[in-house]
């Protein structure tokens, strides 16, 4: 590359490149409360959410994501075999974050195995979750 036009796009500003997110929860409430939570830490952030399992695998296998926040108790596909089909599918995701009632060793060890990089337990702590985006 001509050495203008290096100096050219060091110079030209950069797109700012949005953090996709998907928030997972059967409770509607809680993905709405969480949504605008997570939202509200930064406009960079570019939230997808879906309130069943179904609809969270067929956005899995349509879109990209930097991060998942995953409710484990789902009425209809469990948060424990979304893992297990994203491990099996190996889709680029940097992190599943974990969000769940169930306090139970038998989870933590089973989502750790699954390759979930976090175990958050609700209701939602926003500085644990900010922790684990930086």
């Amino acid at each position: 590359m001509e050495p203008v036009k290096q100096l050219l796009n060091f110079f030209r500003p950069k797109k700012k490149h949005k953090k996709n997110i998907l928030l997972v929860d059967d409770n509607k409430i809680c993905l709405k409360a969480n949504s605008s939570v997570i939202q509200s830490y930064s406009s960079d952030l570019n939230i997808v959410t879906a309130d069943t399992g179904k609809k969270a695998v067929n956005i899995i296998k349509s879109q990209e994501f930097e991060f998942i926040i995953l409710d484990l108790g789902m009425s209809d596909i469990n948060g424990i075999e979304i893992l297990k089909m994203m491990n099996l599918k190996k889709y680029d995701i940097k992190k599943v974050i974990v969000l769940t009632a169930y306090d139970s060793d038998y989870f933590k060890i089973a989502c750790k195995h699954l390759n979930a990089h976090s175990f958050i337990e609700k209701p939602l702590n926003l500085e644990k979750l900010l922790s684990v985006f930086s």
